[in-house]
């Protein structure tokens, strides 16, 4: 691994030194990362202070029981950004709830915050870090250490409880007897040897990330959807086409047409149906689909097939053995006293 500063203080001398093992690294996306990462560095420092000195201004205006609505946590942000292939940023966003981040498919969202350590400083050694256990009890959040005071001593050892980010940090021994309650930035004396400073919260935020690439066809049935709904309320036309088993015939005069429903070739007698209206004696009838001709010789439409319920010519011959019309009238002579058929 190479140091970063030597890659700006020397550059031309590593790029040498590196080409003769076969690598090639360009000056330029180097200093724009590195200058990206210097930009980054100085906004989180802000922050880092910012959170300080309202943690520290939080903590002194509730000693002097001032209101401190002003100084709480509204909103986590996170600084999402979207690199290509080559390491060059393509996309930039800060992002918070209900304002997610988005790019080519992919959605990225602000979720759920955490607090994960405490920066303490125990008398004059180093700054230490300690991991927080959180506690859930009857819906509120709870976060849980503890401090050793000496490394020789396990009964030296405090609790620290924290219960939200205010800044606000709960002191306990061992026994569970509150010693005292500080804020962050503060400095506290627990004995005449031991003194605490306790520096900054380590906190967390999370992200969800989603992909779904079963939208676009989603979207796509809805406008389909849409789109039938407004085409079934649009006018339309029906075509309907009759589809007949019968032969065609035309007459060659009166150009009537009509649908052949037998022949009968011994008495040469052709009846049909559906007529187009009537036909003339002689006329030259052809069939459609046939192409045979003949020629009327005569032509009866009192017996009417066009119809299932049309028995005209059956009618007319059945009534001549009902009534008998041979007498000039069958139910006597009208005036006449003397008829006994009166």
């Amino acid at each position: 691994m190479i140091d970063t500063k030597l890659l700006r203080e020397d550059f031309s001398n590593i790029k040498k030194s590196l080409l003769k093992r076969g690598f090639n690294i360009d000056q330029q996306k180097f200093e724009s990362i590195d200058s990206q990462r210097k930009s980054l560095q100085v906004e989180v420092e802000n922050l880092q202070s910012d959170r300080n000195t309202i943690s520290a201004e939080f903590g002194q205006k509730k000693k002097l029981g001032e209101n401190t609505d002003d100084l709480k946590t509204n909103q986590f942000y996170s600084d999402i950004s979207a690199l290509n292939q080559q390491g060059i940023e393509t996309k930039r966003k800060k992002i918070f709830v209900n304002e997610p981040f988005v790019n080519n498919g992919l959605t990225i969202y602000q979720t759920d915050w955490n607090i994960v350590g405490l920066k303490v400083q125990v008398n004059e050694d180093l700054p230490i870090q300690l991991p927080l256990q959180k506690i859930n009890k009857n819906g509120r959040r709870f976060w849980f250490t503890s401090v050793p005071l000496t490394k020789t001593s396990e009964n030296n050892t405090l609790l620290i409880l924290i219960n939200d980010l205010r800044g606000n940090v709960l002191v306990y021994d061992k026994k569970g007897t509150l010693l005292t309650e500080s804020t962050i930035g503060s400095k506290i004396a627990i004995n005449q040897k031991s003194q605490i400073t306790f520096n900054e919260f380590i906190t967390s935020t999370g992200l969800q990330i989603k992909k779904d690439p079963g939208i676009p066809i989603v979207y796509f049935s809805f406008f389909f959807l849409m789109v039938s709904i407004y085409v079934s309320f649009l006018s339309y036309s029906q075509i309907w086409e009759l589809e007949s088993n019968f032969d065609l015939v035309t007459g060659g005069t009166s150009n009537v047409t009509a649908e052949v429903k037998s022949f009968d070739s011994a008495t040469r007698t052709l009846i049909v149906i559906n007529r187009s209206g009537t036909f003339t004696i002689p006329e030259t009838i052809t069939g459609g689909t046939s192409s045979a001709s003949w020629t009327t010789a005569t032509y009866n439409t009192i017996n009417n097939t066009n119809s299932e319920y049309d028995q005209n010519n059956d009618f007319e011959t059945a009534d001549n053995d009902i009534i008998d019309f041979s007498e000039t009238n069958p139910f006597g002579t009208v005036g006449s006293v003397t008829d006994g058929t009166i």
